[in-house]
């Protein structure tokens, strides 16, 4: 067996796992692990990073087609709540719901308009 060297750089955090489970958060530095050992690091990137929603079409009242879409940037505060959590899936999840509602009451409000 012989050690491995880790670098976790300034932009990134460690997530230390022994046999599995979650131990501690590692912030940068150089990590020695055993190479057939039972511990892990699995790295985070903590820098903002940018999530597309994929755009949906709008027809406004004088029948013109729109396709808006949405961008956000976000940036990891916990990595450990973040990985053991499917944090990008559930950001897009309600950032589309958003979305959808936004532009419901848009609709709603070019209908109330009308009147």
């Amino acid at each position: 067996m012989f050690p491995i060297r880790i670098t976790i750089f300034e932009y990134e955090r460690g997530l230390k796992y022994v046999k599995g489970r979650f131990k501690q958060v590692l912030g940068p530095g150089q990590y020695w692990l055993w190479a057939f050992g039972n511990t892990t690091i699995r790295k985070v990137d903590m820098r903002p990073q940018y999530l597309s929603v994929p755009g949906q079409a709008v027809l406004t009242n004088d029948g013109v087609g729109l396709k808006v879409s949405l961008t956000a940037v976000y940036e990891i505060s916990d990595p450990a709540m973040a990985i053991n959590l499917s944090y990008r899936l559930g950001l897009k999840i309600i950032l589309k719901i958003w979305m959808e509602s936004l532009l419901e009451l848009l609709h709603i409000s070019n209908q109330v308009e009308k009147f």
